[in-house]
């Protein structure tokens, strides 16, 4: 396992997740940047409770507190933690690691895929009403691709493959259909939102919308 490509969760001054770095660059972002010349970044040294069995509980997390590189390169390495070493020292890995100076939250808009078109219609045909089955349901161009319709949130709807079948290449008017609302793209999300997988349990605390662990090995 190569230590320094290990993921790092990055924050705001918010505390807001915001991006993902590697060890390496983690560690250059605490020196100021490759020339030594931005506001340094801060690791988060976090504690966790761990059981006479050597467990950890990341469920219980003591204390986070940001530190300069200065205080970062005495910090003792746990059993818990990853570390690098170099000619003179050896080094805890930072897992997270927060930007005092960068005080922005990052947008995104998602993409118009089945997921997301089938979400914004509550899986509900928007011609019918009908609630439809992921297998039952098909995206819906409202003005046809073969009429110059475009592959937007505001021209695809969710509807049922018999109606998607019945409309073919028309215009809903055209086949006596009329739409239960008008089509709208989503509102930007903030890019934290979209964090729904943790790569390191000690990123819990900062990922309110974490579903799931994906571990790595410490």
């Amino acid at each position: 396992m190569n230590v320094l490509n290990q993921p790092v969760l990055c924050l705001n001054c918010l505390w807001q997740a915001v991006s993902n770095k590697t060890v390496k660059e983690a560690l250059i972002a605490m020196l100021g940047g490759v020339d030594g010349c931005k506001p340094p970044a801060m690791a988060i040294d976090q504690e966790f409770s761990v059981d006479s069995d050597g467990n950890v509980n990341w469920n219980d997390m003591i204390y986070a507190n940001p530190v300069s590189w200065e205080v970062w390169k005495t910090l003792p390495i746990r059993s818990y933690d990853l570390e690098v070493h170099s000619c003179h020292m050896t080094i805890r890995c930072p897992r997270v690691l927060v930007q005092p100076n960068f005080a922005k939250m990052p947008t995104v808009t998602p993409r118009p895929t089945k997921d997301a078109i089938r979400k914004r219609d509550g899986g509900k045909c928007q011609y019918t009403g009908v609630a439809l089955s992921w297998a039952e349901s098909n995206i819906d161009h409202v003005v046809p691709r073969a009429q110059g319709g475009k592959n937007t949130f505001e021209n695809m709807v969710l509807s049922s493959k018999k109606i998607n079948t019945l409309k073919a290449d028309k215009r809903p008017e055209q086949v006596g259909l009329k739409l239960l609302r008008k089509p709208l793209a989503p509102k930007p999300m903030p890019l934290m939102s979209t964090f729904t997988v943790a790569q390191h349990p000690c990123w819990i605390p900062f990922l309110p919308a974490v579903k799931e662990v994906r571990a790595i090995s410490t």
